[in-house]
């Protein structure tokens, strides 16, 4: 649809460029310039202003054109999605575990412009958003995440902003599974992780698997692998958290997207 009309924009704009500075129209503004504006009484410093005058016109009308296919130019690109499917499953995982990795190096170094930065990229990637909707839903998610980091308390005032970007995201790819509880049960294992006795890698990599097949709609056990992997990441970082081990952080969400995309693979497209 975007597409369609920044398509239909730059052809208009284009036609009245084209038309405006036709041999008949130029031949008929010399005509004007020369015989209907400038009678015999009209004096040498008025004759140079209209002189002046018109070109400026001209060049006026050359750059608000111009600026207007750029304008067109750009609706166009921000609004256009990835190509091919729109699907959850279709990723690429060595290409996620690299995004995340930063994702995680910016939100522990609360370099939150960076970290919004990486999320808009991630959203275009994983979910197949145009830049406009991975740059909104991005400001849900980073503002939920950002909230999180700094309560000690009442987390569950982040849930809003995550059902928002999930609620999108159901609308977008089609799917089917239901916003508020997969928000919920992410926030569950952010808790989870903060909690102590709560905060071992099997016990959040369980609830993350619990999130994982709620937003992928597949049985628990056939991701609970990835989600372990992935819980087994954070508990890294969080156990060096003075010199995080990022190395081996990297490696195993690595293998934590890898053995996801082979689970999803396996359960057929949806």
């Amino acid at each position: 649809m975007a597409t369609t009309i920044a398509s239909a924009i730059a052809a208009v704009l284009t036609a009245t460029l084209l038309a405006s500075y036709s041999p008949a129209r130029r031949a008929a503004r010399t005509s004007i310039t020369r015989h209907s504006l400038t009678p015999t009484f009209i004096t040498p410093s008025l004759r140079l202003l209209t002189g002046l005058f018109f070109p400026l016109m001209r060049r006026l009308r050359v750059v608000m054109v111009v600026g207007m296919i750029a304008l067109s130019a750009g609706t166009w690109r921000a609004f256009r999605t990835p190509a091919g499917p729109a699907s959850l499953r279709n990723f690429n995982p060595d290409r996620l575990a690299d995004l995340e990795l930063r994702m995680w190096r910016s939100y522990y170094a609360k370099e939150r412009v960076n970290l919004f930065r990486l999320l808009v990229i991630m959203l275009r990637e994983q979910y197949h958003y145009s830049w406009a909707t991975a740059v909104s839903e991005a400001f849900h998610l980073a503002r939920a995440a950002a909230t999180f980091g700094d309560a000690t308390s009442n987390y569950e005032s982040v849930l809003p902003d995550l059902e928002t970007a999930y609620t999108t995201a159901r609308m977008r790819l089609n799917a089917g599974f239901d916003p508020a509880a997969v928000a919920r049960a992410e926030l569950a294992w952010w808790v989870a992780r903060r909690v102590p006795g709560q905060n071992s890698a099997e016990r959040v990599g369980e609830l993350m698997a619990q999130e994982y097949a709620l937003l992928y709609e597949v049985p628990k056990p056939l991701i609970a692998r990835s989600a372990l992997l992935r819980a087994q990441a954070g508990k890294l970082r969080d156990d060096t958290a003075a010199q995080p081990d990022w190395e081996t952080v990297q490696t195993l969400l690595l293998q934590s997207f890898r053995e996801l995309r082979t689970a999803l693979d396996r359960n057929g497209p949806r």
